[in-house]
């Protein structure tokens, strides 16, 4: 998936009965299947694939004088992982609009009307021509809104990873009070970190501190052998115990990065890191057995340090990860 500002130009505009049929489409043409209604009176080509940007357009047609919140204000502000679909489950997830209180009732196919909040103006952006709320509003609806503090971490590491979301804005995700769901968004403000790569990364990261209970591992760090030769950057590092987690995500499994992953992760093992290697089936069906190789793989990395050929401290000549 592309951006909002590149994939927008592919998008169909909805157009009303009245300008398709002024057009020369006929009735019983617009009634069958090469059609689409979008809601309010607008159709457009069945053809249109419902992709992200192609929602967003029928949204802000749909709803004139709404104002884009949630996945699809991420995605316009720049945060193209956020696509509409619910990462666990992959179900489409409804565009929400928050309208004015004296709004219309609007009946939409995959949109969410919302009438009770109320946004400052502070919390209304225009991007490419698309009213969208600010990021720090899009960061605690996200947030509040998702299905556990896990997810509502993810989307605010995600921002974060977008560069929507500044790390000095987590404050006043963590300020939030009055809107339901605040107390999850604060939890989540706290949570939060920058330098992760996946969403994937947040929930093993999380299912350790929070399941296991165990201290916080490093994200994405630099780590270098003695002779200041750098290594790899673990996904996650317990410096403490030596025990770098690695994902392995969809993108893991091509042969080119397996097999750059193994020549990096037999690195590690060489200079004293223990691996655990975990991936989405770990953590959807098999916690149990993760938390146990996790414990495991700490347990061994605190029983002998003497092997230990690894340091984060990076040579002089040192200019950091690439972006």
């Amino acid at each position: 998936m592309g951006s909002y500002r590149e994939d927008v130009r592919h998008a169909v505009r909805p157009r009303s009965r009245a300008e398709l049929l002024g057009g020369g489409v006929s009735p019983r043409a617009l009634a069958g299947p090469t059609w689409r209604r979008v809601g309010n009176g607008l159709h457009v080509p069945s053809a249109a694939r419902p992709v992200p940007a192609q929602r967003v357009i029928e949204a802000v047609t749909s709803v004139p004088g709404g104002c884009l919140s949630g996945w699809a204000a991420a995605y316009v502000l720049g945060a193209d992982a956020f696509d509409g679909r619910d990462a666990l489950t992959g179900r489409r997830q409804d565009v929400r609009v928050v309208l004015p209180l004296a709004a219309g009732r609007i009946v939409a196919p995959g949109l969410r009307c919302v009438r009770t909040e109320r946004l400052g103006e502070d919390e209304v952006v225009l991007r490419h021509g698309v009213r969208v709320t600010a990021p720090v509003r899009t960061a605690v609806d996200l947030a509040r809104e998702a299905a556990d503090v896990v997810e509502a971490v993810v989307a605010l590491d995600g921002l974060l990873r977008a560069r929507v979301l500044r790390p000095r804005q987590l404050v006043e995700v963590a300020t939030v009070t009055a809107l339901r769901g605040a107390a999850q968004a604060r939890r989540a403000a706290a949570l939060a970190r920058t330098g992760v790569r996946s969403p994937w990364e947040t929930r093993l990261r999380l299912f350790v501190v929070l399941d296991l209970g165990l201290p916080e591992p490093l994200v994405n760090t630099p780590v270098f052998d003695l002779h200041g030769t750098f290594l790899g950057a673990p996904d996650l590092l317990d410096v403490e115990a030596g025990l770098a987690l690695e994902f392995d995500g969809a993108g893991h499994r091509e042969r080119e990065q397996h097999r750059a992953d193994n020549v990096r992760e037999e690195g590690f093992e060489r200079h004293g890191l223990v691996i655990v290697r975990a991936d989405s089936l770990d953590l959807a069906q098999h916690r149990p057995e993760l938390g146990r190789r996790v414990v495991s793989g700490r347990r061994d990395g605190l029983a002998d340090r003497s092997t230990r050929r690894w340091t984060l401290d990076p040579p002089a000549s040192w200019r950091g990860l690439p972006a």
